[in-house]
């Protein structure tokens, strides 16, 4: 398979501010590797679910990659994509790191790779009960991104997004506003 983008569409300011820009050459670019190979399905990693003008410019995207983050469990997602399309899909990112940002469900605040491990058998358990309109799933990350939070000399728990205590399994990389 052949995978074109990463989540792209989170960013209209590469395009114009027109994502039928990118979506124009996305199809283009699926139309020309299928005059070159005819074996070998296209894709994308689209951010979440694609949205209606996204799957009605890309026609020949063949299998839709999605990066999904819904904690311990994408199940949503799966009923969701079949509403919108027949075409196959897959979790082109899908995953928890080690860093809780509360302490819950027996889970403690901080480095937990215990919650990492939990919340990542949980997500496999859901893609593998949804084999039926899932290809499958790409775990995400197997190193923890902390050095993108700030400090880059060491490991920084620190982050740009904010805690959401309604989570059940906080298993994400998030800056404490307290």
């Amino acid at each position: 398979m052949c995978e074109l983008g990463n989540e792209y569409n989170y960013h209209p300011e590469w395009f114009e501010g027109d994502m039928n820009n990118w979506y124009s050459s996305l199809n283009q670019a699926a139309t020309d590797i299928h005059r070159v190979d005819k074996k070998h399905p296209v894709t994308t990693a689209h951010g979440e679910i694609p949205e209606v003008l996204a799957l009605n410019s890309c026609l020949d995207i063949d299998v839709w990659g999605m990066n999904v983050y819904r904690w311990d469990n994408p199940k949503e997602i799966f009923e969701q994509w079949k509403t919108v399309s027949t075409k196959p899909m897959y979790l082109s990112e899908a995953g928890g790191d080690s860093y809780m940002t509360i302490a819950k469900r027996g889970y403690k605040r901080d480095v937990n790779e215990k919650a990492q491990a939990d919340a990542n058998a949980a997500i496999l358990d859901v893609v593998f009960k949804n084999q039926d309109s899932s290809s499958g799933v790409t775990l995400f990350s197997f190193t923890d991104g902390w050095w993108k939070a700030g400090n880059i000399k060491e490991q920084d728990p620190g982050g740009w997004a904010p805690i959401i205590a309604e989570c059940p399994m906080t298993v994400r990389l998030t800056k404490s506003w307290a």
